[in-house]
């Protein structure tokens, strides 16, 4: 049972307005400690930047995308916390990301929301990456917004089994409208 400081934390409206389902979602599964270091593979506009660390002022936060374009908006939606030191934007691929980083490629929490290539084909480099960036004691949360709740089963065992290709340890469950996918290194072990 979660308390209702934790429920109301994850809907808390951000300084751009309401916060989106899948992002109320993500904060309800992710599960975040108070100085954790978060890794976010396709941050697009920033939504979930804005939210996560408006909400949970004392962690650590890299924002991923491929696209120079998403890259811009999160920069321009996050300057006060880029400013404040709490928030990296880095522009890459997936599989390139480990050698971009500016920092420790070990993260506590690794997470990414609509990024369909775990569903769509068998992801098993892209997923070794996810695992790779947990640390021995991380946890991954993969969050799609699903309109078609009869695709829910088809979409939920493409991504476990694109998980599994990489040793992750995973389950699922739905939040409203959306798919949650929560993973972890087996025993909590990091990749080497």
């Amino acid at each position: 049972m979660r308390s209702d400081a934790v429920t109301s934390r994850a809907t808390a409206p951000t300084r751009s307005g309401a916060v989106p389902e899948r992002v109320a979602a993500l904060a309800r599964h992710l599960d975040l400690d108070p100085t954790d270091r978060v890794i976010e593979v396709g941050c697009g506009t920033g939504a979930a930047a804005e939210h996560l660390l408006t909400t949970h002022p004392g962690i650590h936060y890299v924002a991923v995308d491929r696209s120079a374009t998403a890259v811009r908006q999160t920069l321009r939606r996050n300057a006060r916390f880029v400013e404040e030191g709490r928030l990296e934007v880095v522009g890459s691929e997936l599989l390139d990301v480990a050698a971009r980083l500016p920092g420790p490629a070990r993260f506590d929490k690794v997470f990414a929301i609509n990024v369909n290539v775990f569903w769509t084909v068998l992801a098993s480099p892209e997923a070794a990456v996810l695992r790779h960036l947990l640390g021995p004691a991380g946890r991954l949360c993969l969050v799609y917004d699903l309109p078609d709740a009869r695709r829910t089963d088809a979409v939920a065992k493409r991504v476990l089994r694109s998980l599994d290709s990489a040793g992750l340890v995973g389950g699922v469950r739905t939040d409203g409208s959306c798919l949650v996918i929560t993973a972890t290194p087996p025993l909590g072990r990091a990749a080497r």
